[in-house]
C-alpha cells in the first residue's frame, strides 16, 4: 500500500488530486524502460469514475515516455473483476534518465523523442517526416541530436513540404536551410539546435513536412529499425515521426540506407496547448432610476452588447482589431460585474468583461 488517506472530493467532473505527501512507505515508484507496473485504486464506496473500453491490456494513452494500458473495474476488495474498464485521471511523473533536454517552461512547448538507448550507427545524415495529428498548427522549434565525436561538427537542417520523398536524391526542391551552424554533443548530452539557431517550421493540421538533417562529416548517430520507411517510428497526441533513411554523403546524392530513425528530440509548440481564454474588459458607468434593479440593468446591457461587440471588433481601429484578424478571435460570452461604490443610490458601475 502506497497511499492510505482520506481527502475531500470536489464533486462530479472535478478531479481529486492525490498529492505527493499522501504517498507513504516509499520515495519513488521507479519503472525501468520496457517494464510494467500495475496500480490498484480503491475507495471506501462506489464513487470512482471509470470508462468502458473495448479491450484489456491495450494502450489507451501514451506520450514520449509512458503508456497507460486499459484494465478492469472491481466490485469488491480484490474481487468481482469487470473488464475491460479504463481508469479516468492523470499521472504525474518525472523521466529521470529519458529526458535529454528541458526545452522550455512555456505551457505551449512540447517535445518528442526517440528511444534513448545509445546508438553506435552513424552516417552523414538522415531524412524523415513529421506529420501533424493536432487540431491546430504545430511549430517545430528545434532538434537535439547525438554524434559519435566530442569535437565540433558542422550541421545543416532542411525542410520540404509533403515529405522527404519529394527531395530524395537532389537538393533542388529543398527550401533554404532552417538551421546551419557548428556545435558538439558531449557524452550523454546532445547537440541542441534551437532558438536563434533554428528557423521554426510550421506544420498545418493533418499535413506532413519532410526534414533532412545532415553533418558535413560522418558523425551523426541514428537508430536502425526493422520498420519500413514512412511507417511510424515514434508518436504522441500531437505528432508522428516517421522512419526514414540514412544519407551516405554530404550533400545527399544517390546512396541511402533504409529503415533509419532519429536519435534525439524534436521540439515544437502546439496551438492546441495554447488555446487559452483571454479577458478583454470594457468599463461603463450606467446611470439608471433607483427603481430598476441591478439585474434589470445588466440584462438590458448584456443584450445590447451582444449585438454591438461583433461590429465593434470589425470597426475598432485599435490593436483589438489586429488581434482578431490575426488569430480569428470571436466573442464567447459577456459577464457583468456590479460595483455599488461611491456614486450614490442613483447610479452603479457596471463592469463588462469579454472572453475570447
Amino acid at each position: 500500500m502506497i497511499v492510505n488517506d482520506s481527502i475531500q472530493c470536489l464533486g462530479p467532473d472535478v478531479e481529486t488530486i492525490l498529492t505527493k505527501k499522501m504517498f507513504t512507505g516509499m520515495t519513488n515508484i521507479e519503472i525501468e524502460r520496457g517494464s510494467k507496473r500495475a496500480f490498484y485504486i480503491r475507495l471506501n464506496g462506489a464513487d470512482l469514475v471509470y470508462s468502458e473500453v473495448e479491450s484489456v491490456n491495450e494502450v489507451y494513452r501514451e506520450d514520449s515516455h509512458i503508456q497507460i494500458l486499459t484494465g478492469a473495474g472491481l466490485g469488491g476488495f480484490f474481487q468481482d473483476f469487470v473488464a475491460p474498464r479504463m481508469w479516468n485521471g492523470r499521472v504525474g511523473y518525472a523521466a529521470e534518465t529519458n529526458s535529454f533536454h528541458n526545452f522550455a517552461d512555456d505551457v505551449c512547448s512540447r517535445f518528442i523523442q526517440s528511444d534513448s538507448v545509445e546508438s553506435t550507427n552513424n552516417n552523414f545524415g538522415l531524412v524523415f517526416d513529421l506529420r501533424s495529428k493536432a487540431a491546430g498548427d504545430l511549430n517545430v522549434k528545434g532538434l537535439a541530436i547525438f554524434t559519435d565525436t566530442n569535437k565540433d561538427v558542422e550541421y545543416e537542417i532542411y525542410a520540404i513540404p509533403n515529405g522527404y520523398e519529394f527531395g530524395l536524391g537532389s537538393m533542388t526542391n529543398w527550401l533554404s536551410p532552417v538551421a546551419r551552424g557548428r556545435g558538439r554533443s558531449d557524452g550523454s548530452e546532445p547537440l541542441v539546435i534551437s532558438g536563434l539557431d533554428f528557423e521554426e517550421v510550421k506544420i498545418a493540421p493533418g499535413k506532413t513536412v519532410g526534414f533532412y538533417l545532415t553533418l558535413k562529416s560522418k558523425n551523426l548517430l541514428y537508430h536502425v529499425t526493422s520498420l519500413s520507411p514512412g511507417s511510424t517510428f515514434v508518436q504522441n497526441d500531437d505528432i508522428v515521426v516517421t522512419v526514414g533513411s540514412g544519407v551516405a554523403s554530404y550533400p545527399q546524392k544517390d546512396l541511402f540506407y533504409n529503415s533509419r530513425g532519429i536519435y534525439g528530440q524534436i521540439y515544437y509548440t502546439s496551438n492546441d496547448a495554447c488555446d487559452l481564454e483571454t479577458t478583454v474588459s470594457y468599463f461603463f458607468v450606467v446611470h439608471h432610476p433607483t427603481f430598476m434593479t441591478s439585474k434589470e440593468v445588466t440584462d438590458d446591457i448584456r443584450f445590447r452588447l451582444k449585438a454591438t461587440i461583433p461590429s465593434l471588433l470589425k470597426e475598432d481601429g485599435s490593436i483589438l482589431k489586429g488581434i482578431k484578424g490575426t488569430h480569428n478571435l470571436g466573442a464567447e460570452s459577456v459577464q457583468p460585474y456590479v460595483d455599488n461604490g461611491d456614486l450614490g443610490n442613483i447610479a452603479r458601475n457596471i463592469y463588462w468583461h469579454h472572453f475570447f
